[in-house]
């Protein structure tokens, strides 16, 4: 058996494809069936074993790929790495054009100019920022001219069958992160919104959007929700989700907490908090480089070394850092001065805050 039922009116199924990353070993799509109508969450990383997986699950399902419609929760390469070898160009793709306008920059000359601009001015070293460089050019995962996309936001309905499913805007994972609820049975395809096996990465902007705050917002907006049943992607499905959710607030408050030390120490590791801290004297009076700040947090990583942490999740690092110093600049905790240099120094605000 390669489809496990998971729920019953609607008939929904979990195919797990192989995929490896930071703290987790599968990726659950999901397939909804209702007559001779499918609707499928999600294709998997683009990877000969997870198509492979995902080919035998449909097939086991009778899907007929032509005519089913296919819903992206969003645009990273574990959850659209496939569309381009199992999703015909007949397809229907419903996904977020904020999204799918993301994914298009990450391609231009320009917006890598921007985001390497702004990784320079928070003082990332010129290794690393060719290392990263590197890594970001292997991150495309959409062919957009071969789809017909359907751009989807808050409010809209996908059917299936007999079944309406209602898309659900959750922003703060990617910018234009979705979820889609069907409210009747309380089944709710939440992606990345909320996970059991590991806290999902938050959204990074070279030009300072706030990811933080729209994930905190999102995880509000979910609790919300008559949820009988989360269908997220990493890991088996499990009870208590809404303590998950709590925790997971928590654990971003508790962490802006650690960003907010180490700025006031100028980058220098804090002893409150669980992790590995990678902290580098900054010898710098006007305060400490973004960089500086992130390698001062308390992360959750099996290594002493930083350069032992592998480069995915030492850019995935990176980005939620800044991703948190942005959030405290916005509420005032933090100030941000560019110096004579043209590097980003931060510094605490002299009133006290509550992060």
């Amino acid at each position: 058996m390669f489809a496990e039922k998971i729920n019953t009116a609607p008939d929904v199924y979990r195919i797990v494809v192989p995929c490896t990353g930071p703290g987790i070993d599968g990726m659950n799509c999901y397939v909804v069936r209702d007559g001779d109508e499918s609707l499928v969450v999600d294709t998997g990383p683009a990877t000969s074993e997870a198509c492979e997986a995902l080919d035998a699950g449909l097939t086991e399902l009778g899907v007929d790929r032509r005519t089913a419609k296919f819903f992206l929760t969003h645009f990273h390469t574990d959850h659209a790495g496939l569309v381009d070898r199992v999703v015909p160009p007949s397809a229907r793709v419903y996904a977020s054009q904020a999204d799918l306008d993301h994914l298009r920059r990450l391609g231009t000359d320009e917006y890598r100019a921007d985001l390497f601009a702004r990784l320079r001015a928070e003082g990332v070293p010129p290794k690393e920022l060719a290392a990263f460089s590197d890594l970001t050019r292997s991150l495309a995962c959409y062919d957009v001219p071969r789809h017909s996309e359907t751009y989807v936001k808050e409010g809209d309905v996908i059917s299936c069958g007999r079944w309406d499913f209602t898309v659900i805007d959750t922003p703060g994972h990617t910018v234009g992160h979705l979820a889609l609820f069907h409210e009747g049975s309380g089944v709710l395809f939440s992606g990345d919104a909320v996970l059991f096996a590991i806290t999902s990465s938050v959204d990074f902007s070279p030009h300072g959007t706030d990811g933080l705050g729209c994930y905190l917002e999102s995880l509000e907006k979910l609790q919300r929700l008559p949820v009988r049943v989360l269908c997220h992607s990493h890991g088996d499905l499990q009870d208590g989700w809404r303590e998950r959710a709590a925790w997971l607030a928590q654990h971003r408050r508790d962490r802006l907490g650690n960003m907010l030390a180490s700025v006031r120490s100028q980058g220098a590791c804090s002893r409150a908090g669980r992790g590995r801290c990678f902290s580098v004297a900054t010898g710098a009076d006007e305060g400490c480089t973004g960089y500086e700040a992130t390698r001062g947090v308390r992360w959750n990583v099996p290594f002493d070394r930083w350069e032992d942490v592998s480069l995915v999740q030492r850019w995935a690092i990176v980005g939620e850092g800044l991703v948190y110093l942005d959030h405290l600049v916005d509420v005032g905790a933090v100030e941000r001065r560019t110096g004579e240099d043209g590097v980003l120094r931060y510094r605490a605000a002299a009133a006290e805050f509550n992060v």
